[in-house]
């Protein structure tokens, strides 16, 4: 009896534990972007991403590899050499799609891109795959990034200094729908789904890192901004 009881914790004991979705210290891609991320017939967008590394920065990356979900209609998916990039097909073509797809005259068509992003230590073997909803008919431009208050107080530079071992709030204010997401590499946040998220670096904690802070709109616009943080 006592040998069942001890398997359960010693099958838990050999699970790794997950990491936080607001932790930025491990290798994912944290949000992809459409640069704009709604076009006209004719058009062209850009594709790339936020994305975190173990122990290191974030960085913007362009996807390694890109394709279109979608057969049949889809936009051209092409590579400049830099950058992979959606090119709206004609009006006639989205006309053709939209009634393909039961929707409204006017509506945009969405077209979903699959990118592959070379992430950790088996950058080149194990790509990090994400998918980019781009909307094709009127254009959209992502939103720019609003001003955030640390403590209420509005922020005045480009990195953010809290005191040690602290609930210090960090706000941002968004029209009603937008979702916002906070993340660090140090210390710990809560309510990191929330316009109003508060971090606390306690002295177990990293002491210093990163916080972004990621705003998607409603038309599938994407802005983030990231500053160094210490704990002072």
């Amino acid at each position: 009896m006592r040998a069942a009881y001890l398997l359960p914790l010693l099958l838990a004991a050999c699970i790794d534990p997950i990491d936080q979705q607001w932790q930025l210290d491990h290798d994912h891609v944290v949000v992809a972007r459409a640069t704009p991320p709604q076009i006209r017939p004719g058009d062209m967008t850009n594709l790339d991403a936020l994305v975190a590394h173990a122990g290191g920065p974030t960085t913007v990356e362009s996807p390694v590899d890109a394709s279109v979900a979608q057969t049949g209609y889809a936009a051209q998916l092409v590579h400049d050499g830099v950058q992979w990039k959606v090119i709206a097909p004609d009006a006639t073509t989205l006309a053709a799609a939209r009634g393909g797809m039961g929707l409204a005259a006017d509506a945009p068509v969405p077209v979903d891109v699959m990118m592959s992003f070379a992430v950790g230590t088996n950058r080149a073997l194990d790509p990090v795959k994400v998918k980019k909803t781009v909307w094709l008919g009127e254009p959209a431009v992502n939103p720019d990034m609003p001003a955030i208050t640390v403590a209420d107080v509005p922020l005045a530079g480009d990195s953010i200094v809290v005191p040690k071992d602290k609930d210090v709030y960090l706000a941002v204010e968004v029209p009603t729908g937008w979702h916002v997401n906070w993340l660090t590499s140090a210390g710990q946040l809560w309510q990191d789904d929330e316009p109003r998220s508060f971090i606390h670096i306690a002295p177990k904690d990293r002491q210093q890192g990163e916080v972004a802070c990621v705003i998607r709109d409603t038309n599938g616009g994407v802005v983030w901004n990231v500053w160094p943080i210490a704990a002072q």
